[in-house]
């Protein structure tokens, strides 16, 4: 009972990441998808994305400082650094830690902002039809990608902490 139990206990933090980055990736890519229609309001384009990011980013943060406090500020300062350099490094390195957050939002904003200007500039056009079919369908596939890359980033600076 108490492998079980065990077992359960790891498997739980497992899930849990699993599934908070499953609901990352499906916020993601509806709220992409239902933003390529015309006359829709796009929530990519606006300071929700970022937010969303910065919320993400922050709670993958906290989770490691609990986790383990001491591996996660040994990030701001390597081993051997001179101690003349300590300070202006772990100002530089926790500025950059920082601004995670805001490029991964502004990557996202910026990659899909254009495909989406794009469709909305082509849909208004009646002899180009056929051609705003088939972007349609690159973009649909873009927001699903851009989706991925935004989840593998969140994990992978959750990682690096």
């Amino acid at each position: 009972m108490f492998i079980l139990f065990t077992m359960f206990e790891m498997n739980f933090f497992v899930f849990f990441f699993f599934f908070f980055f499953f609901l990352s990736f499906s916020f993601v890519v509806l709220m992409n998808f239902f933003s390529i229609f015309p006359y829709s309001y796009s929530l990519v384009w606006g300071f929700f994305t970022v937010l969303i990011a910065f919320l993400s980013f922050f709670y993958i943060m906290l989770l490691n400082m609990k986790k383990n406090m001491n591996i996660f500020l040994a990030h701001f300062l390597p081993i051997g650094t001179p101690p003349y350099l300590w300070v202006a490094l772990v100002v530089i390195e926790f500025v950059s830690y920082s601004m995670r957050p805001l490029f991964l939002g502004m990557r996202l904003i910026i990659n899909l902002s254009s495909g989406h200007v794009m469709l909305h500039i082509m849909g208004e056009s009646f002899y180009t039809f056929f051609f705003f079919i088939i972007f349609m369908f690159l973009e649909i596939s873009m927001c699903v990608i851009q989706s991925y890359v935004y989840v593998l980033l969140l994990f992978l600076y959750g990682k690096g902490m």
